[in-house]
């Protein structure tokens, strides 16, 4: 059956364990991966096996209970689904789920399931977790295998967990993998990078942080607007070969994913390796500067989370992209309604609009924080630590 806010499949409902809620876009065997896509759903057969994540999820004692809905194809960071139902916001009906792991967000967020895994290309976890008010880690790239994960771009498919609490964010990406990471100690200085045109959300990151104790350098912009060129072009190019079916079948998808694809279509192999070498320039110099001068802090969504009636106005990925591009970690954590509030109060400042406010009447913001590779540990430690100290 389908939970009715329509964000999982459900498999099985345990009482008293850690439930797992897995992306439509991971293999489970027995079960259709299905993408999201009505097309892919009419050819797909049964996965022969479990990806390796998810046997490895099991043998750690992950309870999975279904499958949870998603942009189709995985390309497009509004959450919305024409075919399968767009999953419910938790926080306002009216406000995108974002995407494109929308029904994991939504699922933990209406607490469905504890744990949930969603898959980051181009801020996929990160982008969602903002918009549902929950955690969301994008782990470094190939810290977690992809075998048996449909694929968007391989070049920037990244997996990892999204959960309420800091516990159940560990757990999962306990469940992913067995390593330990660089160190869990949270640092103790970030890198503050501006790149909000609103000072409501600029203004909560700043007391945020501050109240965390953390010491603040102020940063330039290392070129994020390029990334995000050049993460656009890869993601497009790799997307248009792994889905030759749709490209073919375009009525079958929703209109949306058939403008991006049939955009990127135009992209020509030189285009595509061009940007690969610009995106491994661009990766090099933003890893230096993270290892030298410790984490970027900066807005995961840089302005108002969009209505479902004006989804498509913006791109959502700005500030998630090009740390897919740099293949670095990345955690998103929001800022409390009570938080916000009494900046906006303190500082006489307010959203632009109405638009983006929850039932509650904030502004859902999350601040991002970008690390070295291997870093998921401390960076989920840092965060626990701020959100510690501002509650």
């Amino acid at each position: 059956m389908n939970d009715r806010r329509w964000a999982i499949e459900l498999i099985d409902s345990p009482d008293g364990v850690v439930t797992l809620a897995v992306k439509d876009l991971i293999d489970i065997a027995g079960s259709v991966t299905t993408a999201g896509s009505r097309l892919l759903a009419s050819y797909a057969k049964p996965a022969e096996r479990n990806a390796p994540i998810i046997d490895s999820s099991i043998r750690a004692g992950a309870k999975i209970i279904g499958k949870a809905n998603m942009t189709e194809l995985a390309f497009g960071a509004q959450g919305i689904n024409p075919w399968f139902g767009t999953p419910e916001n938790p926080l306002s009906s009216d406000l995108i789920p974002g995407g494109s792991s929308s029904g994991s967000a939504v699922a933990v967020g209406w607490g469905i399931a504890d744990v949930a895994y969603g898959t980051d290309t181009g801020g996929s976890i990160r982008i969602p977790a903002t918009c549902c008010g929950i955690l969301g880690l994008k782990t470094t790239r190939g810290r977690i295998s992809t075998e048996g994960v449909y694929p968007l771009a391989q070049t920037l498919d990244t997996v990892g967990p999204m959960a309420r609490s800091f516990a159940n964010l560990r757990l999962g990406l306990s469940w992913l993998t067995h390593d330990q990471g660089n160190n869990s100690n949270a640092f103790d200085t970030v890198q503050r990078l501006r790149t909000s045109g609103s000072k409501l959300i600029e203004k909560a990151i700043d007391e945020a942080l501050s109240l965390g104790g953390l010491t603040i350098n102020e940063i330039s912009d290392p070129g994020l607007s390029t990334a995000w060129e050049i993460g656009g072009v890869i993601m497009g190019y790799e997307a248009t070969l792994n889905n030759p079916q749709a490209v073919l079948e375009h009525h079958r998808i929703d209109p949306a994913i058939w403008s991006r694809l049939k955009l990127s279509e135009s992209r020509t192999e030189h285009d595509y390796l061009q940007a690969r070498t610009d995106g491994a320039s661009f990766a090099s110099s933003i890893s230096k500067k993270v290892v030298a001068d410790g984490p970027l802090a900066l807005a995961t969504v840089p302005f108002e989370i969009p209505t479902l009636r004006n989804a498509y106005g913006r791109w959502l990925n700005v500030n998630t992209l090009p740390f897919n591009v740099a293949g670095l970690p990345a955690i998103s954590f929001p800022l409390s309604a009570g938080f916000v509030e009494n900046v906006a109060a303190e500082f006489e400042l307010s959203s632009d609009s109405a638009q983006g406010r929850s039932k509650a009447g904030h502004l859902p913001i999350s601040i991002q924080l970008v690390g070295e590779e291997g870093s998921e540990e401390a960076l989920m430690s840092t965060a626990e630590l701020i959100l510690g100290r501002i509650s």
